[in-house]
């Protein structure tokens, strides 16, 4: 059995054939056999003499009477500010002119009409999600009716949220029926069930720290290791800059260890860790 003649094909063929598939046949064709630079030669030639027959005889814009490039050729005007001056040159409008009266009946118009659509959302009104109060016909787009019930919400949601870890924006990955933030997270989940470590990974692991403002903020790690009394958090180099302030503080805060960086890095401190046990 030969060969197709395709150099990027490695198919066998039989004896009376020369190509595996019309495919491949018109693959080697046109990348091998054709020579494309002979049309586009021509091609050009004929782009070149049209050219210059037309700056025999160019075509001028009918506003400045400017003549306008072979480019252009099918426009009537060198620019859209030509155009727009050549319109608008001759153009008559109508001025209407607006009585006091006549808005006066133009605001009560909206206002009746304003009234109608309250009265009409009143009869099933929107309730807040948190406090269950009527949100009034202003703020009747919103999920809550104050600040301080939309911060009750966003923290609700965020404790039901099954996803571990702050951003919840971006693609997740599933493992064991777990969503997880990253494929980083994914491989050292399947590293540390090779090693048969135990890890936990669930909403419900927070650990509080202080901002620079005072504020309590909330931490999820991404993995606790109850058998080595560690937290594993695997970042890559530019997120471990941005947190580094935030993660010095939980750990201080918490008098915890938490193992950050990437995932080989992380392999190789809890291979340390297990060493030293």
């Amino acid at each position: 059995m030969k060969k197709c003649k395709n150099i990027e094909c490695n198919n066998s063929i039989e004896k009376n054939r020369i190509y595996c598939s019309l495919k491949c046949r018109n693959v080697y064709v046109n990348k091998y056999l054709r020579d494309y630079t002979k049309n586009s030669n021509g091609v050009q030639k004929k782009i070149q003499e049209k050219k210059r027959e037309y700056e025999k005889l160019p075509k001028l814009c009918l506003n400045c009477n400017e003549t306008i490039s072979y480019d252009k050729k099918n426009n009537k005007f060198c620019s859209n500010s030509c155009s727009a001056i050549y319109t608008n040159k001759n153009r008559t409008t109508k001025k209407y002119t607006l009585t006091a009266d006549g808005y006066k009946n133009i605001v009560k118009s909206n206002n009746e009409k304003r009234l109608i659509r309250e009265e009409r959302y009143y009869k099933a009104p929107n309730k807040c999600k948190v406090c269950n109060k009527v949100l009034v016909y202003t703020k009747r787009t919103n999920s809550t009716c104050r600040d301080k019930c939309k911060s009750q919400l966003l923290s609700r949601l965020a404790t039901l949220n099954p996803n571990c870890g702050g951003e919840t924006n971006y693609r997740k990955f599933q493992y064991k029926g777990i969503w997880m933030d990253s494929s980083w997270e994914v491989d050292l989940a399947k590293w540390l069930d090779v090693k048969k470590i135990k890890w936990k990974r669930r909403r419900k692991l927070i650990l509080y720290w202080t901002d620079d403002k005072d504020n309590k903020r909330r931490y999820y790690p991404d993995f606790y290791l109850p058998e080595l009394d560690l937290y594993l958090d695997p970042k890559n180099e530019y997120k471990l800059e941005q947190d580094k302030e935030k993660l010095k503080r939980v750990i201080k805060e918490n008098d915890i260890k938490i193992l950050i960086g990437n995932v080989s890095e992380i392999q190789n401190k809890i291979n340390y860790e297990n060493k030293n046990r």
